[in-house]
């Protein structure tokens, strides 16, 4: 059985920014979720929104070179059935969505700051965000760009937190224009969940239990519908672990389950390769556990995972990401160039050692001329 799905947390190359992470590439990732019948696929950055123009700017030119192959066939040296294969590539190319998120760091400032001054280890937390319109995706790059504003080096790497004072404040401004996921096993929930699940008192699994409400109820109280809890493919055991308690606790707290792949290669024969590629910086960096499972899917290989997840019950999950891929919006990020009216001074006392050297040589610098001596919509002259 084959069936469309829509996936909201994947990576590609441009999440190695801090450590080697994916091996996707935005042309593949697009042109593999067509091949699986993916509806909707959200790219999500470890931290930034670098990979989403050109990933757009993939996604328009398919669009437009599938159109031309439709509007140019030729019947004369092609059949209906080739006509027809070429039409269904370029309707599913209309078809797909590509939405663009973030996976976030989301930390309390307070034990940052302690962990901080004593150099002790502390946990970053995975949160995925995904826009829903233009609006939300603009709030998103304003969110990431303080998180940047934050940023520092601790512990021999890079960190880009968004502080949960801040996110909360952010968050309610943004209620309408984003969703929000639960994100993997780096994530605070699942952490809770499998401390939880390993408590060796009644006193203990209290207060964990307690933090997971506490964890939980704020994105459902400023979300409702539009908050996630995310569970992903795996063999392993302690994934396998979650993702159960997870449905446990979607359903006592009435909150949709969505299941992403989390997906940093591109197919289960990249497995191998995506392996290598992570312990080429790190030999000693754990990778058949998580990342086994953390490639692209269909439907089918997808329930392939889930065999404790009853049918029906694996249908509705999958359901919910075409219901939460219906509430998203088509927008471009295309914007013109922009040559801002300003003022410019000339003082013959204050000129730079480089004057005269371009003075004399104006002939290599042909666009700094034309915009010296434009008439158009300026209101000073550089001379």
């Amino acid at each position: 059985m084959r069936k469309e799905r829509a996936d909201f947390h994947l990576h590609t190359h441009k999440s190695n920014l801090f450590c080697r992470d994916s091996t996707n590439f935005e042309f593949q990732v697009i042109d593999k979720a067509l091949e699986l019948d993916i509806k909707g696929q959200a790219i999500t950055e470890h931290g930034n929104l670098s990979s989403h123009v050109k990933a757009l700017l993939y996604l328009k030119e398919l669009r437009n070179k599938n159109k031309e192959r439709v509007e140019s066939f030729d019947f004369a040296k092609g059949n209906v059935i080739d006509f027809n294969i070429i039409k269904n590539e370029y309707e599913k190319s209309m078809d797909f969505r590509l939405c663009l998120g973030i996976e976030i760091y989301l930390v309390d400032r307070e034990k940052i700051i302690n962990a901080r001054k004593n150099n002790e280890y502390t946990r970053f937390y995975h949160l995925v965000l995904v826009a829903k319109n233009l609006k939300g995706y603009r709030a998103i790059a304003k969110l990431s760009s303080k998180s940047w504003e934050d940023s520092f080096v601790f512990r021999g790497m890079d960190r880009v937190p968004v502080y949960k004072d801040y996110f909360f404040e952010w968050l309610q401004e943004n209620k309408e224009d984003v969703f929000v996921t639960t994100a993997c096993l780096g994530g605070e929930l699942a952490d809770l969940s499998l401390q939880y699940l390993k408590a060796s008192s009644k006193e203990e699994s209290e207060m964990l239990r307690g933090q997971i409400e506490n964890f939980i109820l704020p994105f459902k109280s400023i979300l409702g519908d539009n908050f996630f809890i995310e569970i992903q493919p795996s063999f392993f055991e302690e994934q396998i672990a979650f993702n159960k308690l997870a449905i446990m606790i979607a359903e006592s707290l009435n909150i949709k389950i969505l299941i992403n792949t989390d997906a940093h290669y591109l197919s289960r024969e990249l497995q191998e390769v995506h392996s290598i590629f992570l312990r080429s910086q790190n030999a000693e960096r754990e990778t058949e556990q998580f990342y086994s499972s953390t490639y692209m899917m269909n439907y089918d290989e997808l329930r392939e995972y889930f065999p404790y997840i009853e049918e029906e019950k694996f249908d509705n999950y999958i359901d919910n990401s075409l219901e939460i891929l219906n509430s998203v919006e088509e927008y471009d990020l295309y914007k013109p160039t922009e040559v801002p009216n300003t003022t410019i001074s000339y003082d013959p006392q204050r000129m730079s050692i480089l004057a005269p050297y371009v003075i004399n040589n104006i002939e290599k610098y042909k666009y700094i001329y034309l915009y010296g001596t434009s008439q158009h919509n300026k209101i000073g002259r550089a001379s």
